[in-house]
């Protein structure tokens, strides 16, 4: 039933404590003094106190082989069944998921000498997961929290862009407000009604780039949301149709500001008026290679399209292939077998709608052409969508996109005085579509937002140079290891600092990002959620297998030295009493 590990030679041990025994017995016999049995069982007590604090004895005990890692917010149910379930297992604390007078908490760098069978509650954060050893364990999760449980944003927002700012929340009351106000005052808000998982949105245009903190708030309670705005890209574009158009007109007005403009008609077969805004003049009668290398984005209309040349069309092609974007403007209904089409990834099904109606901001009901765009090759990505089809969108084309736009009559939104959803229409279309900004590096953020104090930061930088990165960290070099399987991936860790915003460099390149810690206090919903999310996702689905084994546990050293130290002070008191 024990067994020793002593600090010394037991032998030696046993022979040294036997003389002190012997001797401090002897002392106590022969002398004349009060309390004679209380200081003969206090000598007892402090030779056997000082035996096991030097031989450390150990028990024989029972064991599963795992341990249970109870977290916050599991039921006592939970825990008792589990106790029932596997006697032999260990109940591990991490948080408050036990009551104090049987806790044994684990912090973040004791998990990883631990073997977790099973976890319950809220499961664990980014920080505990990241020192697990191996992840096998079952999660028995705990109820998600009240409040907002699931929050996203879009991947990169621009400045004078329409930005949709969308989530779930678990709401436990008959209703609830929630409003999202910016640098200038409340922007949007939305009054949900019904218990449960809701889904919400709440829409607005950034004013300028910059890392701006945004306030959400939920009945009142009010938490930092930080956006990162970026600049709008200047887009080299390039007009191509037979004749100027309404829309055309209207287009001039909301690109010209920011973008630089070529527009070609062909008036004859020979005969090409030319239109040039923020570009300089040159030479477009003929789509050379070397002239598309010039432009982000082709717009050309179906008529244009037909009337192009097999080299300009074989121009073009192998245009898109090197990373040039093009958006496809129909002028009639697109049918399978048309010269445009020829070029398209896609493939058009007639449908009986010809209106549609979509949310950009807000509610819009326009004109579209009655089809649908299928493909049979890659994925088609939506820009702008409905619950019934893709109103515009874009495929990979090799390095490039290329694009259709199925609205109709979108310049009737300007007319209408709404000259904000038109203008955020066409610049997502524009940004879109474009071709896609070449960089040497990208960085990216792993971690879910929030991110707390003293949490690890996951941070992965993508690049296509033969160079390996070197990373600054708010002006600190960090070390970085690239993958060992994919090329040109390269990842590391920093930990959060005090709240705020942090940026992120590559070291002689211009890309920067930035991340931002929240206060501890907020965001505790979807923190939350997110450890359940995570938890859930790495655990095992078999089920966990107990199997009993014996082991050899040590006293707790504290008694032995309590036991000497209450010993050696009665021996010590008595001849003063």
């Amino acid at each position: 039933m024990f067994s020793f590990q002593p600090v010394a030679s037991v032998w030696l041990i046993s022979i040294a404590l036997v003389i002190l025994t012997a001797v401090l017995l002897w002392l106590e016999v022969t002398k004349a003094v009060h309390y004679k049995t209380l200081r003969v069982i206090s000598a007892l007590v402090l030779t056997v106190s000082l035996a096991a604090i030097l031989l450390r004895p150990h028990i024989r005990t029972q064991s599963s082989g795992f341990s249970i890692l109870v977290t916050d917010n599991t039921p006592a149910t939970v825990i008792d069944s589990l106790k029932e379930k596997f006697p032999g297992a260990d109940i591990l604390s991490h948080g408050s998921g036990l009551d104090n007078s049987e806790k044994t908490s684990s912090p973040n760098h004791e998990l990883a000498e631990k073997k977790i069978g099973i976890v319950t509650g809220n499961g664990l954060n980014a920080a505990a997961l990241d020192v697990l050893p191996e992840k096998s364990f079952n999660y028995l999760p705990s109820d998600l929290p009240e409040g907002i449980i699931d929050l996203r944003l879009p991947k990169e927002i621009i400045a004078e862009r329409n930005c949709e700012l969308t989530g779930v929340i678990n709401n436990q009351s008959d209703s609830v407000n929630l409003a999202l106000s910016g640098p200038g005052g409340r922007i949007d808000s939305v009054t949900i009604a019904g218990k449960g998982l809701q889904p919400f949105s709440l829409g607005f245009v950034p004013k300028q780039a910059g890392n701006v903190g945004y306030r959400l708030s939920v009945n009142g309670k009010t938490e930092t949301l930080p956006v990162i705005i970026h600049s709008p890209r200047q887009q080299r574009v390039l007009v191509i149709q037979m004749f100027p158009t309404f829309e055309t007109n209207y287009l001039k007005n909301i690109l010209a500001s920011h973008h630089r403009l070529a527009f070609r008609y062909q008036l004859s077969k020979n005969n090409f008026r030319y239109e040039y805004i923020n570009h300089p003049n040159i030479r477009i009668d003929r789509l050379t290679s070397e002239v598309l290398t010039r432009f982000d984005l082709v717009m050309i209309d179906m008529d244009a399209f037909a009337a192009l040349s097999p080299a300009e069309r074989k121009n073009l092609e192998n245009s898109v292939k090197a990373g040039l974007g093009v958006l496809i403007l129909f002028t009639e209904s697109p049918k399978p077998g048309t010269n445009a089409q020829l070029f398209l990834p896609f493939t058009f099904r007639q449908i009986q709608k010809d209106t549609a109606h979509f949310h950009l901001g807000k509610r819009l009901t326009l004109p579209a052409w009655p089809v649908e765009a299928k493909t049979s090759a890659g994925k088609i990505i939506p820009i702008i969508e409905n619950k019934e089809r893709i109103l515009t969108g874009y495929a990979y084309e090799g390095f490039g996109k290329i694009g259709f736009q199925l609205l109709q009559e979108t310049y009737s939104l300007a007319l209408q005085g709404d000259s904000s959803s038109y203008r955020n229409l066409w610049l997502s279309i524009l940004h879109s579509n474009a071709r896609t900004e070449n960089r040497n590096f990208e960085i990216s953020i792993a971690n879910d937002f929030p991110i707390y104090e003293s949490q690890p930061v996951q941070i992965e930088v993508k690049g296509s140079s033969t160079v390996a990165p070197t990373l600054v960290h708010n002006g600190i070099e960090v070390p970085m290891a690239e993958d060992l399987v994919i090329d040109d991936l390269w990842r590391t860790k920093v930990w959060a600092g005090e709240p705020g915003w942090y940026e992120l460099q590559i070291k002689g390149d211009s890309v920067k990002t930035f991340y931002y810690v929240s206060d501890d206090s907020e965001w505790r919903s979807l923190a939350t959620a997110n450890a359940i999310r995570n938890t859930k996702k790495v655990s095992s689905d078999k089920p966990v297998q107990s199997h009993s084994s014996w082991e050899y546990k040590p006293f707790a050293t504290w008694l032995f030295y309590l036991m000497f130290v209450i010993s050696a002070a009665a021996l010590w008191l008595t001849p003063k009493v």
